[in-house]
């Protein structure tokens, strides 16, 4: 292959083939890094992504033209340098989903002015329409911010790719949307006649809390009583179950009680010598 620091093209390169190569890249320098590759395979697969490189390098200029009408984003790209086929393409396809799904529905906000943030962090989010090799999931940062689950390209990024209201949505784990280790990291959000959001989380922990923190938000926007926690229902039946004591004589009652009936045997031992002193004066007159 003919060095790319010494030769470019002066042709453009066909979408078509630029599609192609992102599909492939995608699929060596992401789908493959996490799997248990042999030797041979490894060698290969390094090999392949230094030749995706090299044919870039070569369509360099085809590629900073692309990229200088993407409004200058970040996007993840697997390799170091300026954005690459890859991310281009992806965010090309991720703009060309939202457009053709319920679009944005809220006004453009950064992901570090959101409000009331609920839970937040990256996630695999599923295309809508994904091609065969690559781009079937896509690195985004979420975030639930009050009833309204948006998602961006990183946490520094100025405006949201997409969001939508999670009303009306039910949330679930779902270990079918995936072949690899991350089955068990996977859950949906879907509503009838709705689009339905497809999500892979780093662990199924990760994943078993997002659907936990949506569900919540979603019981408390279908009822008037804001839910509870499990301490303040607690304490609730503690109450029921040791009902208050019943009212009891004042506190400053016993007392004198008590000195009613100490002071009475008292009076009749003063009283005795005083009695026999009169008796004995009597019989000596």
């Amino acid at each position: 292959m003919p060095n790319p620091s010494s030769t470019s093209s002066p042709y453009p390169l066909p979408e078509e083939i630029r599609n192609l190569l992102a599909d492939v890249e995608t699929f060596v320098a992401d789908t493959l890094r996490g799997e248990n590759l042999s030797k041979k395979a490894k060698e290969k697969r390094e090999s392949l992504i230094k030749k995706i490189k090299d044919v870039k390098s070569i369509y360099l200029q085809d590629f900073q033209d692309k990229g200088d009408t993407e409004d200058g984003e970040e996007y993840d790209d697997p390799f170091a340098g300026p954005p690459d086929t890859v991310s281009l393409a992806s965010e090309r396809y991720d703009k060309d989903d939202e457009a053709h799904s319920e679009g944005n529905q809220f006004p453009p906000i950064a992901a570090q002015d959101l409000p009331f943030v609920l839970k937040a962090g990256y996630l695999e989010k599923r295309r809508k329409d994904h091609s065969f090799l690559g781009f079937e999931w896509q690195k985004r940062w979420c975030a639930l911010s009050k009833t309204v689950f948006y998602y961006y390209g990183s946490d520094k990024d100025k405006q949201q790719k997409g969001e939508f209201s999670i009303d009306g949505y039910n949330v679930r784990m779902n270990n079918t949307l995936r072949k690899d280790g991350k089955k068990d990291c996977c859950f949906e959000i879907s509503a009838p006649d709705k689009r339905i959001y497809q999500f892979t989380a780093a662990s199924p922990k990760d994943a078993e809390e997002w659907v936990q923190q949506l569900n919540f938000v979603l019981q408390d926007m279908g009822s008037d009583v804001i839910p509870e926690d499990d301490d303040e229902r607690g304490e609730l039946y503690d109450d029921v179950d040791h009902p208050l004591p019943t009212s009891s004589p004042p506190a400053s009652s016993q007392p004198i009680d008590d000195e009613i009936y100490e002071e009475l045997p008292e009076e009749e031992e003063d009283n005795v010598p005083a009695q026999v002193e009169e008796q004995r004066k009597m019989n000596q007159d």
